[in-house]
């Protein structure tokens, strides 16, 4: 299940990389696209990261997923994590007043959320 899932998260990153770097076809949507889909993988990651640990705390809400990450990877990990979700929540809905995301910050997350869902991968050691 952890491989399929991390697959389905890598998958998503792909095709923001896509987006990014490929003609225009959707124009107009793909800032906020690319922002879901990177939203998307990072909690993708988190979810795999919580199961291998205890299996209820993905059915949690975000909120509560987002504090039990500091339990499994370092403080500054956990708080790029929690950064980076806000931000991409923040930006993934729309809002008539709100400018769309540049290429330029849609990379940088994209880069971000690459790192921290490698981050994130449980680990296979055992205690």
């Amino acid at each position: 299940m952890a491989g399929k899932a991390l697959s389905a998260g890598q998958t998503r990153l792909d095709f923001v990389e896509q987006l990014l770097t490929g003609p225009g076809v959707t124009v107009g949507i793909w800032p906020r696209c690319c922002a879901w889909l990177i939203r998307l993988a990072l909690e993708n990651s988190i979810r795999v990261l919580l199961a291998a640990h205890h299996s209820a705390l993905p059915e949690c809400k975000m909120r509560a997923q987002l504090l039990a990450v500091s339990r499994f990877v370092d403080l500054e990990t956990a708080r790029r994590v929690s950064a980076l979700w806000y931000a991409l929540s923040r930006v993934a809905h729309h809002d008539d007043y709100a400018l769309a995301p540049t290429a330029t910050e849609l990379r940088d997350w994209h880069r971000e959320a690459t790192h921290l869902c490698a981050a994130l991968m449980p680990s296979t050691e055992t205690p």
